[in-house]
């Protein structure tokens, strides 16, 4: 079990809009916060007998916040909001089956909970309103087989 805390003063944000090609103040668009991350992790592991493998979950969260005096130095009004790489949960299961010396069964399972905004691939306008369209590579569960072929001598295991 591992447990983190930290705790980050002028953290680097950007207002929202900047624009640092066309604006002539650039220093305008830098604002600066604080950052505050922790995290709890456990892991499970079974070493021993023809199953083995373990399982280790870790919830852990990175949030900003930039609370300036004037309104033009907040960033979402002055409330905490996630950073760009927030991933409360993590969730890693890895088994090993081994039949016998020569035959073995392996599966990972790898779940992490998403960033906190996903924007679309692309946007359109279409009647004066802007939409948003999703094109998914990978839109569904990937399920991955292979096969590792060993020569020689198992005498030795």
């Amino acid at each position: 079990m591992k447990v983190y805390f930290k705790k980050i003063h002028d953290v680097v944000e950007y207002s929202d809009g900047a624009d640092f090609i066309a604006s002539p103040y650039i220093e305008r668009d830098i604002l600066q916060g604080s950052q505050t991350a922790y995290s709890f992790e456990l892991m499970v592991e079974k070493e021993k007998g023809k199953l083995n493998g373990w399982i280790l979950y870790t919830y852990s969260r990175s949030q900003i916040l930039v609370d300036g005096v004037h309104e033009w130095d907040k960033i979402n009004n002055g409330q905490v909001y996630p950073a760009n790489y927030d991933r409360p949960h993590a969730l890693n299961v890895i088994m090993n089956f081994r039949n016998n010396r020569r035959l073995s069964f392996s599966g990972n399972i790898v779940y992490n909970s998403g960033r906190p905004v996903t924007y679309p691939v692309y946007f359109r306008s279409e009647e004066g309103t802007v939409k948003g369209y999703k094109i998914s590579v990978f839109g569904t569960t990937i399920v991955t087989l292979s096969w590792n072929f060993k020569f020689g001598s198992y005498a030795s295991e």
